[in-house]
């Protein structure tokens, strides 16, 4: 049975390790912390101007998306379908009709020359109903019987 042998000082090692024994490969280790590479310092300054800019690109895109979801909600019309509700952009979503059975994404309305033809236009609570149909309550007439 051939023994396997540190890559550095030849001692023998037990089975599964990587190539090196402990004492060589923290010495390995500890050499890599200590004098990063001109790649791993281009990398580090990426990430921290990633990290000290994320706000602003946060706010950025939020402000993106909501001018072009007030776009889309002004083409439709404005106002839920189903009750006439506009008073709050935030509270209007846009519900994907799509006949085929394919799976529409969140944002597909996002998409330059999207068909809206495909999209309703509904308030939160007609969303909701729409998706949840078994949920309603059942409302007591007036004498106090079931319907």
């Amino acid at each position: 049975m051939r023994s396997h042998l540190c890559c550095k000082c030849h001692k023998e090692l037990k089975r599964g390790t990587n190539g090196y024994c402990r004492d060589c490969d923290n010495a390995r280790n500890r050499r890599r912390r200590l004098i990063p590479a001109i790649g791993d310092r281009k990398r580090e300054v990426g990430r921290q101007s990633y990290y000290r800019n994320k706000a602003k690109r946060y706010v950025k895109t939020w402000k993106r998306i909501q001018d072009k979801k007030l776009e889309v909600v002004l083409r439709l019309g404005g106002a839920c379908v189903k009750c006439g509700y506009r008073r709050n952009t935030a509270a209007l979503v846009l519900h994907h009709v799509n006949n085929d059975g394919s799976k529409k994404y969140v944002r597909d309305w996002m998409v330059q020359g999207y068909d809206l033809n495909k999209v309703l236009l509904l308030c939160h609570n007609c969303h909701i109903e729409l998706h949840h149909p078994a949920c309603t309550i059942i409302e007591k007439n007036p004498s106090g019987t079931k319907p």
